[in-house]
């Protein structure tokens, strides 16, 4: 499990296509580079992932941002993702960016 000191931002959408576009803008490809990501949206694989994930919620529930400290990513060891949290304690997470 991360931990709490991971957490960056409460997100407001469990919609894929919109997850998907966030991390995109935050990776630093071109402007052509991610519009044709944009226009081809998430693998299936990884939809099917994000919608077991979601499936696991219940009313109260928060997803968060997650992303490991700076030093994590220099030694290649970066995480982010998001995070499932229920009364203040992370209860699961998904990965989403690996270095």
């Amino acid at each position: 499990m991360i931990p709490e000191t991971w957490l960056k931002e409460r997100l407001e959408t469990t919609d894929a296509q919109e997850l998907f576009k966030r991390e995109l803008m935050s990776s630093g490809l071109s402007e052509a580079d991610m519009q044709k990501l944009l226009a081809r949206g998430p693998s299936p694989h990884w939809t099917e992932k994000w919608r077991a994930f979601t499936s696991r919620m219940v009313a109260g529930d928060e997803l968060w941002f997650f992303e490991s400290p700076p030093e994590t990513w220099s030694n290649l060891v970066g995480r982010a993702g998001c995070a499932l949290v229920r009364s203040r304690r992370i209860v699961d997470s998904i990965v989403s960016r690996v270095n």
